[in-house]
């Protein structure tokens, strides 16, 4: 009799499978994952495909934004992940690569309250950053040498002798920007010569001979004795035979001066003065009659007068932006070597060697002598507050001159050094001050120089 009852199993159902037949789970298992599976799976592959490439492209974007460690040839391992260098500067496997300005570096100038900056030296060079420092590109002037003519270049030591940021212009009287430059005599100690990368090539013998014996194709001068007869022998000599000096191109620049990001000026050997209106883009020459080594060049702020001074007690001064140069008395023979203006363009001082400090009240129209007290310094920098009553200058020796009275009379100030000092910068207030000199010196003051103590370089 069979059950009536739904409830209990039947005998059907509990009948094992036949041999040879898996059981449901047992199919499902062998038929493998489900569709929904394989899409998770599908998914997170995908996704951890995505988060490697984003991570990729992130690590990318900010190593190519990385500046390049200074020191390129520091020792670091590939793998040194506990070394905070490893993570601020990008590996570099061809540090060697690296493309080096070989040259002396002479002067540098800092626009206030800019990042903008421009350097220039040797054969011409110069050099400007738009981001303080980390990149620079440079600038030259055309060159036009003559064929046959020897390239000058340089090559020893690199070296920046000054760093000095420009004074910040006045809100109420707008203070020409300001940083004094000149070469150093001699290169500090610890700094080798460094061979140039190309090899100065001599012009041919024939087209340089050429040059000495007949230049310009000019007829020699012929002085005869007025007491000779028809037969004497007369005194034959070439004119402008000595061989002229470098031209603007390849000129040796000391000190470069910029009113705005766009307007600036570099002087140099041989008279050299280049102006340009395109923050560096081009430079143009301007001529100023003076064959001069020119070692510092001033403008005011709005671009029109300038000042630029030299060797031999050279002084030009422009009123037209350096349209056009002139000459002023200087009433002095020695090397001058830095120019300072007050904001009212007509007080100003020169500073030069023998101890010399010239001074104008008429915008540099007639220069006066005044005494430093210090006739064997050969002074490099000079630097006045805007009210032009007080000021110093620096110089070789440790030497630090000080004035309180526009300089109708210094005083020596004691900075405990005997370093070679070849600048000097002040705040606007006169009381916090540096001056920086050879072998990394640098001396600070925060009493308007009464006191001065070394700094670490470094």
């Amino acid at each position: 009799m069979s059950s009536a009852s739904g409830d209990e199993p039947t005998a059907a159902s509990q009948r094992p499978e036949p041999h040879g037949v898996a059981s449901p789970a047992a199919r499902r298992k062998a038929a493998g994952p489900s569709r929904y599976a394989i899409r998770m799976r599908a998914g997170l592959h995908f996704t951890l495909i995505a988060l490697a490439a984003g991570l990729l492209a992130l690590a990318t974007f900010f190593a190519q934004r990385q500046a390049p460690h200074p020191d390129m040839f520091r020792p670091l391992g590939d793998w040194d992940l506990f070394k905070a260098d490893w993570w601020a500067y990008p590996l570099e496997r061809n540090a060697f690569k690296r493309r080096v300005v070989r040259g002396d570096l002479t002067a540098v100038f800092v626009l206030p309250n800019t990042q903008k900056l421009w350097a220039v030296g040797a054969g011409g060079l110069i050099l400007h950053s738009d981001d303080g420092g980390i990149n620079w590109v440079q600038q030259r002037p055309v060159k036009r040498v003559a064929e046959g003519e020897p390239q000058r270049r340089s090559a020893a030591w690199s070296l920046i002798p000054e760093a000095v940021a420009a004074e910040a212009a006045d809100p109420k009287q707008q203070a020409a920007p300001y940083a004094v430059q000149r070469p150093v005599p001699n290169p500090p100690a610890g700094l080798k010569a460094v061979p140039n990368a190309a090899p100065k090539l001599p012009a041919p013998a024939a087209n340089i001979k050429q040059k000495l014996e007949s230049p310009k194709q000019q007829t020699p001068k012929t002085n005869v004795s007025p007491a000779t007869d028809s037969g004497a022998k007369a005194d034959t000599q070439p004119a402008d035979s000595a061989p002229p000096g470098p031209g603007p191109d390849i000129a040796e620049l000391q000190s470069v001066f910029f009113v705005d990001d766009r307007l600036g000026w570099a002087v140099g050997e041989n008279g050299t003065i280049l102006a340009t209106r395109d923050g560096g883009v081009s430079w143009a020459v301007q001529a100023n009659g003076s064959k001069a080594l020119l070692q510092s060049v001033q403008f005011t702020t709005d671009g029109r007068r300038g000042w630029a001074v030299g060797e031999g007690g050279t002084i030009l001064a422009t009123s037209d932006g350096g349209g056009s140069w002139s000459a002023r008395k200087s009433a002095s023979a020695a090397d001058l070597y830095s120019v300072r203006f007050a904001s009212d363009g007509q007080r100003g001082w020169v500073v030069g060697n023998e101890g010399t400090i010239l001074a104008t009240n008429n915008g540099g129209t007639t220069w006066a002598a005044q005494t430093s007290g210090s006739s064997n310094a050969l002074l490099y920098s000079v630097q006045f507050t805007s009210d032009g009553q007080r000021g110093w200058a620096v110089g070789n020796f440790g030497t630090i001159l000080a004035t309180n009275n526009g300089g109708t009379t210094w005083a020596a100030q004691t900075s405990g050094s005997n370093a070679w000092l070849s600048s000097v910068q002040f705040t606007s207030d006169g009381q916090r001050g540096w001056a920086v000199g050879h072998d990394g010196t640098i001396l600070a003051t925060s009493n308007g120089g009464a006191t001065w103590a070394a700094q670490a370089s470094g």
